[in-house]
């Protein structure tokens, strides 16, 4: 994205590893992604960015905090709404604070992510582990969405939200995503909250940002720094299934989208084994 003029914070998190960093929770990662946000926005001009311009990208694990974390601050945004209008300066950011969000290939259901885990020989300690003594619908995203629905009299105020999945992902099963999708624009059909949901017939859990660029298929790449710009310009097209190549501006020949050190033959192999 910096190659093209997209200014680009690459946000980390804590990890919990059992045995290593035992004391790292799912509340600890989701405010360290919130952090991050927050840091961004405090700090992004002097970068050269536009505070004002800010859209979120997370894959797979990054997908699911960054959507956790836009969700429960935009409920704990409106439950301080409702008991006190002062109380919501105290917040460093709001989720319309961003420009949208671009969730890939991420868990959004956990009991669907349990199923998988089976499948692959783990068992019910791997979901133990990862979270700790918190309760896992607290940050479950599918649930987060169906608890406002249920206990909010209309959906918080929230950026434009597109899930992309592909429907080959072998780690996040394709219609977890496209579940949570639906539910989503189920429950802000009454708003102006652009929602939408992209299905890569062809992709894994990590073609898109790994085997596809490593072999010279650069379609994400490509399809994400639209989408990004699309967002920061407020053209919130939602599908992008029009053309918006006036919009950005791709040469396919730049150095950066060349093939790695990798041939076709190598990536198609590390395709074949790779468990995701």
């Amino acid at each position: 994205l910096a190659e093209f003029n997209i200014v680009t914070v690459v946000a980390d998190y804590r990890n919990r590893f059992p045995g290593i960093c035992d004391d790292v929770t799912m509340p600890d990662m989701v405010g360290d992604v919130s952090a991050a946000i927050e840091w961004t926005i405090q700090n992004i001009s002097k970068y050269g960015g536009d505070p004002s311009r800010i859209v979120i990208v997370g894959q797979s694990a990054g997908g699911h905090l960054s959507t956790t974390a836009l969700l429960k601050r935009a409920m704990r945004l409106q439950d301080a709404t409702k008991d006190e209008a002062s109380a919501t300066s105290s917040f460093s950011w709001k989720p319309t604070d961003l420009k949208g969000l671009i969730a890939v290939s991420a868990p959004y259901h956990f009991p669907q992510m349990s199923q998988t885990f089976r499948k692959h020989g783990l068992g019910d300690h791997v979901m133990d582990n990862m979270f700790g003594d918190c309760q896992q619908d607290d940050y479950d995203p599918l649930r987060l969405v169906q608890q406002i629905e249920q206990g909010y009299p209309s959906m918080p105020p929230l950026p434009p939200i597109q899930v992309w999945h592909g429907a080959k992902d072998a780690t996040v099963p394709c219609h977890c995503a496209q579940e949570f999708a639906q539910t989503l624009i189920r429950a802000t059909k009454s708003t102006d909250i652009p929602v939408g949901f992209r299905m890569y017939e062809s992709w894994t859990h990590t073609d898109g940002i790994l085997e596809g660029p490593m072999s010279g298929n650069h379609e994400f790449h490509r399809e994400l720094a639209r989408a990004v710009q699309e967002l920061a310009s407020s053209q919130q097209v939602v599908g992008h299934d029009s053309d918006s190549s006036e919009v950005f501006d791709w040469h396919d020949h730049h150095t950066v989208l060349h093939p790695l050190w990798v041939t076709q033959v190598m990536a198609k192999v590390g395709m074949f084994c790779n468990p995701f």
